[in-house]
């Protein structure tokens, strides 16, 4: 019909099946809002697999990061407990894809 978009099903051209997307070295899945992050990115960028680094990891692992790549900001919430001159809230981890992929 003239004057409508046509819906789309962007998950379905996904390369990586949308899984829960997990640490590659720890093996931790990702919770709460960094499962949509990162299932975006996976299909805003084609990503192959659902599998995530931090650029320490990589490094660790004896791998590199290819220059001008760029990290997805995941969201980190720690516990905050008020009291005793502390107050520590740690936000933005950056992760990478695992892919070795465009």
């Amino acid at each position: 019909m003239a004057g409508r978009v046509p819906w789309a099903q962007p998950w379905a051209a996904a390369a990586a099946p949308l899984t829960m997307p997990r640490n590659a070295t720890t093996g931790r899945k990702y919770s709460g809002i960094n499962i949509l992050i990162l299932w975006d990115a996976v299909i805003e960028h084609g990503f192959s697999t659902q599998t995530w680094l931090t650029f320490r990891q990589a490094l660790g692992l004896g791998g590199s990061v290819r220059k001008g790549e760029h990290g997805t900001t995941v969201v980190y919430a720690g516990r905050f407990t008020p009291g005793e001159g502390r107050c520590h809230i740690n936000f933005g981890v950056a992760a990478g894809r695992v892919d070795g992929g465009a």
